[in-house]
């Protein structure tokens, strides 16, 4: 893989995780300790931040760094299962409780 494919599926990823925590380009970038340029050039696939930082990225969003620097539209789907099933692992008790309570309603309707 391209130095270039490498930079556009880390940015697709940061984007997707700012758009799903509703976090802005400055929240993220000074809570992790970076220049909103630096952080502004990640975010428009123009450069690849250096492994600290995105274990820092990874950390801020609570996710592991593959999330954010491997392409995971590719993955097959016993993969896709694999993860899901770990994620679900280390939720708290009562979250798994509700989450489970929360399928159970997303199965009862049409």
């Amino acid at each position: 893989m391209t130095n270039n494919e490498q930079t556009q599926i880390f940015q697709k990823n940061l984007l997707k995780y700012l758009h799903e925590r509703h976090k802005t380009q400055k929240e993220v970038a000074d809570a992790i300790g970076v220049n909103h340029q630096t952080f502004s050039t990640w975010c428009c696939g123009v450069a690849y931040p250096r492994m600290g930082k995105v274990q820092a990225l990874a950390d801020y969003f609570g996710i592991n760094k593959s999330d954010l620097i491997e392409d995971k539209s590719q993955m097959p789907e016993d993969e896709k299962a694999k993860e899901l099933f770990v994620l679900i692992e280390n939720l708290p008790t009562q979250k798994k409780e509700h989450l489970r309570a929360y399928i159970q309603f997303l199965l009862s309707q049409p």
